[in-house]
């Protein structure tokens, strides 16, 4: 994942190398909503759940043995234990309320781009000034993020998360972070976006 600083950057070059897509290299988009996974966010917060599980077995068996762990190593385990089952839990509640209450986390129509857990209100394409999809270094940590530089974002009622870095001055593009373990995959929904700015963005 990007630093707040790198992902300004980051968005900023985009932002002046790419340009703007050409609607002869995308399909006509149709509407696309895109869900939360309640399987993907279940079965991460059940791994993260076991994962502290298994700390606490580790330090369990520690106190017993005639080495235990001591002072700050002791509590650096005790609270990485009980961090990530916090973690585990709170994956796992969002898991239950897509399943409970499914709601379109991203949503894509020739209006715009919607993420309710961004803007409040849907964000014109032509206003989508850099697309760039951050991919980790190593592929077994997943398809990546996709990370959008929007101009003026303050127009569009921004939401305070982690998934949003405010523009730092005027002129400069808010950087925000589409959500995560989505219905729809990663290349997907970068194919979606593109086709969308191409096709409705100069509009």
């Amino acid at each position: 994942m990007f630093t707040p600083n790198a992902a300004n950057d980051t968005v900023a070059l985009g932002a002046a190398q790419q340009p703007w897509p050409n609607p002869a290299d995308h399909p006509q988009p149709s509407s696309l909503d895109a869900y939360a996974s309640a399987s993907k966010l279940i079965a991460s917060g059940l791994f993260a759940l076991v994962l502290a599980l298994m700390i606490g077995e580790i330090l369990r068996e520690s106190l017993a043995s005639d080495q235990p762990y001591q002072g700050w190593r002791l509590w650096l385990r005790i609270g990485a234990a009980i961090g990530i089952a916090g973690l585990g839990i709170v994956i796992l509640l969002h898991g239950i309320k897509a399943v409970v209450r499914p709601q379109a986390a991203v949503a894509m129509s020739p209006a715009g781009l919607a993420v309710p857990g961004i803007y409040t209100r849907p964000v014109p394409w032509s206003e989508i000034a850099a697309v760039v999809h951050d991919k980790p270094k190593v592929k077994i940590f997943g398809p990546g993020t996709i990370v959008l530089g929007i101009r003026d974002g303050g127009r569009f009622g921004r939401v305070e998360g982690p998934e949003l870095k405010p523009a730092r001055a005027p002129g400069e593009l808010d950087v925000a972070t589409l959500p995560q373990m989505l219905t729809v995959p990663v290349p997907r929904l970068l194919a979606a976006v593109e086709a969308h700015r191409a096709h409705y963005g100069n509009a």
